[in-house]
């Protein structure tokens, strides 16, 4: 059995059909000539893959050059934005802190004065004969008994 050559396809033909041919035509009758001819057609062919091949390696650099330049200025772009998020964090945090700190002191304020008005500070009789309190009647302890809370 004898196998047939199958004719060999110029892929560089088929993407481009303008492709340029520098081989001469093949010679009738010369087998020699068409073989080179064939040759040159698949050399022209590889020739002209290698070059679209190489343009678009170096697209291919471009790009991921471009790529990297872009990440790197984004990382940056985090770096400082974590930062001013951080100072942002904490000087909100004092804010908090300063505003907790005014309620409490004017709670404290408030507190004083109710106690003021009830004559706790007053050290004495307060004018009235006699020493009120908040938590429990002194006037109504005998001598050797435990303090008891008022009724009001």
């Amino acid at each position: 059995q004898k196998m047939e050559k199958k004719p060999t396809v110029d892929r560089a033909a088929l993407l481009n059909s303008n492709t340029p041919q520098s081989h001469s035509p093949p010679v009738p009758g010369n087998g020699a000539g068409a073989t080179v001819a064939e040759v040159q057609a698949q050399v022209d062919g590889v020739r002209i893959v290698m070059q679209e091949n190489v343009h678009a390696m170096l697209n291919n650099m471009d790009k991921a050059s471009a790529l990297e330049t872009t990440s790197s200025e984004l990382a940056m772009q985090a770096r400082s934005f974590q930062q001013t998020a951080r100072k942002t964090k904490k000087h909100m945090w004092w804010q908090s802190a300063k505003v907790k700190l005014a309620i409490v002191a004017v709670l404290l304020i408030v507190l004083l004065i109710i106690l003021a008005s009830a004559g706790v500070f007053s050290g004495g009789d307060g004018g009235g004969g006699r020493r009120r309190s908040l938590l429990f009647d002194a006037s109504s302890l005998p001598a050797n008994a435990a303090p008891r809370v008022r009724q009001r």
